[in-house]
């Protein structure tokens, strides 16, 4: 009887503790939620927006050059708009040859680059050739580079351009650098792994 009586009293204060535990571990979530919505970051997708001009960037012998403006505008993690304007300067004076601009572009959910380069050509050396991209979506970096082509490639028609004394590949966004005003980990109280310099 005497194993009886200790086992129903160790039973009886059991129950006791868990009763007094349960309200008190109860409690505790909504204070710590509490303190976690206090202590949120005021930040807004605008704030990772990015307007700036780009370039001048160069075909490699400076007889082609190419500058502009990239407008990037956020609203969400990985949800953007990238706009792209420019102008293509073509300086060589030979009617043979053209400037030529192609720019190149990684999603978000791809870091490799987009098979289908955006490009632009101009063959009157008197006058810049102005150029806007169509809008593209998600992307997390973009790039310019400036060559040149001859001009039956350019009026070919047929899309394959044979570039050559181009220049090299130019940021002209990428979230991945933290110049670029996109610095997600920080806001979001991580370490800078997505940062390159």
């Amino acid at each position: 009887m005497r194993t009886s009586v200790r086992t129903m009293l160790g039973l009886a204060a059991a129950t006791a503790i868990v009763g007094l535990g349960a309200p008190l571990m109860a409690a505790a979530p909504a204070s710590a939620t509490t303190a976690t919505t206090a202590s949120s970051p005021s930040w807004d997708w605008d704030d990772f927006d990015y307007s700036n001009h780009w370039g001048p960037y160069y075909s490699q012998n400076y007889k082609a050059k190419a500058k502009g403006h990239i407008d990037v505008s956020y609203d969400g993690y990985h949800s953007n708009e990238v706009d792209i304007n420019g102008r293509l300067y073509d300086y060589d004076h030979r009617d043979s040859k053209c400037a030529y601009v192609k720019i190149r572009y990684q999603y978000w959910y791809d870091h490799h680059w987009y098979t289908d380069y955006l490009s632009y050509y101009n063959c009157d050396n008197h006058h810049p050739y102005y150029f806007n991209t169509p809008t593209l979506y998600d992307v997390s970096k973009v790039q310019v580079k400036v060559c040149q082509v001859y001009k039956w490639d350019a009026y070919d028609n047929d899309g394959y351009y044979h570039p050559f004394k181009c220049g090299g590949w130019y940021d002209i966004y990428n979230v991945w650098n933290k110049h670029y005003d996109y610095d997600w980990d920080n806001e979001h109280g991580h370490s800078d792994h997505d940062d390159e310099a």
